[in-house]
């Protein structure tokens, strides 16, 4: 997978999660905020539908927030990233 050899394998964890709704495709946006990887993540499952999530690697595994559903990152989604590394524990 071209984002585990990226340094984003973190990612894996929080699609790993929708495995039970069978995901069908999976599309991401990733960075770095103030030296926290961050992710806007939409999922497309056969059960679910869309899922989107706004994602932060904290110390310990990803912070995860469902995001409005959309395939493609909201014009606001920096503001909610941004909002989630400042939550992320030291």
């Amino acid at each position: 997978m071209r984002a585990r050899e990226l340094g984003y394998g973190w990612l894996e964890a929080v699609v790993h999660d929708l495995q039970a709704d069978v995901p069908l495709s999976v599309r991401a946006v990733v960075g770095e905020m103030e030296g926290t990887k961050v992710a806007f993540v939409a999922v497309r499952t056969r059960r679910l539908g869309l899922v989107s999530k706004h994602v932060a690697l904290g110390p310990v595994c990803p912070i995860e927030e469902i995001a409005p559903e959309s395939a493609t990152p909201p014009l606001d989604f920096k503001r909610h990233l941004l909002e989630l590394v400042r939550r992320v524990p030291a």
